[in-house]
């Protein structure tokens, strides 16, 4: 795990699937937004309570000092620079779901039921 010195949270260190110290081991899981929620509130990781992040609280991964906003690998190794979902819903449609781009620190709304890979995260 990482704890965030700012907001207190603390962060699954690998994406969702993949293991080790560099989280090289394993594989990216990418599911549909119901399961990510499903499988953060059932990790047992460190004996907290865990559940996937809100897009605030995942944006606040990013390092804007760099050219492109790209999350800290230093940190969080092996972060695929893609859409990463949140548990934040569409308010105008409620079938889309929130995600938030590691390689450009923008936000999209995408159908529910669309695969992507996901990070937990515990108060």
């Amino acid at each position: 795990t990482v704890t965030d010195n700012n907001t207190k949270l603390v962060w699954a260190k690998c994406s969702d699937g993949l293991t080790g110290t560099t989280c090289t081991g394993g594989g990216l899981n990418s599911p549909i937004l119901s399961t990510a929620l499903t499988t953060c509130n059932n990790y047992t990781l460190a004996g907290k309570t865990w559940r996937l992040p809100n897009a605030n609280e995942l944006r606040s991964l990013l390092d804007y000092s760099l050219t492109t906003s790209t999350i800290i690998n230093s940190t969080f190794p092996n972060t695929n620079a893609t859409q990463y979902w949140t548990s934040s819903t569409n308010p105008n449609n409620t079938s889309f779901g929130f995600l938030h781009y590691f390689n450009t620190g923008g936000f999209a709304a995408l159908v529910k039921g669309n695969a992507r890979p996901f990070r937990c995260v515990a108060n």
